[in-house]
């Protein structure tokens, strides 16, 4: 299920959380089993270029469930390992290359194969490499015969939907033999998954998401789970810097993969961002340095990862004040406005806490509040109605827009006030 906020039904009594110490996310439990992405070769282990032959060989000779690289096309249709178009990676890439910042796909293979890159941290000097080199590397080299793969098909700006859609096309079938280890990954999952589910109908199905898209205060962030779903989606991926405990619920409830990425590697939000990750259902993580990622979960003593609940107070808002009948649903914005919660809050959010003030002229029936955009009955907080006033204190997720769904089974006044929320923190 999605959130299944706290219920507490509470007359009058104004709760200070200010006061409260800060409680435990979840209750201790086995560490469940993990798997380890090298990330771009996971060259900060291996001393080599990122997305080098050299790099995604040692990854998977060093026992990574999964090694992860992103192609792109030459103008001659030669499929190879860049992280983007741009020779060098663009401004995120951790190498220097010679050509840097040519397109690739204007160049031939003739060309891309005289650039060679270098890796900033360790000095390694190596070429940019083919797809089928990785593949021969997968399919003859023992030690990758059950290495995992996720791949990325990169695009470029002004780049035609047809020529998207043949360079997914070329990419799934040069790779056919392994698509049973395979994770096929795109940010266009929209447009290319009749694509993907047509030459890849074996491989896993990851949709990537850009964090632009998925801010509660601006996007319908759960109706694009939905969408991702329908579309074939096996699981959902975005930014850690935009997680949100409601989204990640709403993931597992519809049987979909969490795909947090761009922790913070040797920065101080590492530890945290990669503990919040595995206690709230991530199981393949992604790293720039296996051998940092290992550490850290053999620290976790195989206890899964448990944070703290902190709240924090906000001045009174009302957001909703009006009678509901069973025929009509209201949609009050909740996060992401100058009165409700901050759109910088978004960072392993939990939920907002809310007064809810139900009036009913007699008993019988439900009251449901849910983020917008989740599963009717399902999700969200459920109260049976009783005659008369009664104030309840909810913590519930957002939904699209950063807006709830309120709804009654029959007609009733309600009132609800945001009065803080809730962050999930770990060490």
């Amino acid at each position: 299920m999605s959130v299944r906020a706290m219920v507490a039904t509470v007359v009058a009594i104004p709760l200070v959380a200010a006061l409260l110490p800060a409680i435990p996310t979840a209750d201790a439990a086995p560490l469940p089993t993990l798997e380890v992405k090298a990330h771009r070769g996971g060259w900060l282990a291996y001393a080599a270029p990122e997305e080098s032959l050299k790099a995604e060989t040692a990854a998977a000779e060093d026992g990574v469930d999964w090694i992860e690289f992103d192609v792109v096309f030459t103008a001659d249709g030669v499929p190879v390992l860049q992280h983007g178009d741009a020779i060098g990676g663009g401004s995120t890439g951790s190498a220097t290359c010679t050509h840097a910042g040519e397109a690739i796909h204007l160049m031939t293979w003739a060309q891309v194969a005289e650039v060679q890159c270098t890796d900033r941290a360790s000095g390694d000097t190596q070429p940019i490499a083919r797809l089928d080199q990785v593949m021969n590397m997968l399919t003859t080299n023992p030690l990758a015969a059950r290495t995992k793969v996720d791949l990325e098909v990169k695009t470029y700006s002004g780049q035609s939907l047809t020529q998207k859609k043949a360079w997914m096309k070329a990419a799934l079938i040069a790779t056919k033999p392994i698509h049973s280890r395979m994770s096929i990954s795109t940010f266009y999952w929209r447009q290319l998954a009749s694509t993907i589910r047509s030459y890849g109908p074996k491989a896993y199905f990851l949709a990537l998401e850009y964090a632009k898209y998925l801010t509660f205060a601006k996007n319908p962030v759960f109706s694009n789970v939905v969408a991702a779903k329908k579309a074939g989606a096996d699981g959902f991926a975005y930014n850690v810097s935009v997680s949100a405990v409601g989204q990640l619920k709403f993931l597992t409830a519809n049987k979909m993969g969490i795909h947090l990425y761009d922790f913070d590697t040797y920065g101080p939000n590492y530890a945290p961002q990669v503990r919040f990750a595995i206690a709230n259902g991530q199981r393949v993580i992604g790293a720039d340095n296996p051998h940092q990622l290992r550490a850290l979960v053999a620290s976790l003593g195989g206890q899964r990862p448990v944070g703290q609940l902190v709240v924090t107070d906000l001045a009174r808002a009302s957001v909703l004040n009006k009678t509901l009948t069973a025929s009509k649903r209201a949609y009050p914005q909740v996060f992401g406005s100058t009165r409700t919660v901050p759109a910088s809050a978004q960072n392993q959010f939990d939920s907002v806490r809310l007064d809810v003030v139900v009036t009913a002229k007699a008993s019988g029936g439900t009251l449901e509040v849910a983020p917008r955009g989740s599963r009717v009955g399902k999700d969200g907080v459920r109260l049976k109605l009783r005659k008369g006033t009664h104030t309840y204190q909810l913590f519930v997720s957002p939904g699209d827009y950063g807006d709830l769904r309120v709804k009654t089974t029959r007609k009733a006044k309600v009132k609800v006030i945001v009065t803080g929320y809730r962050t999930q923190q770990y060490s």
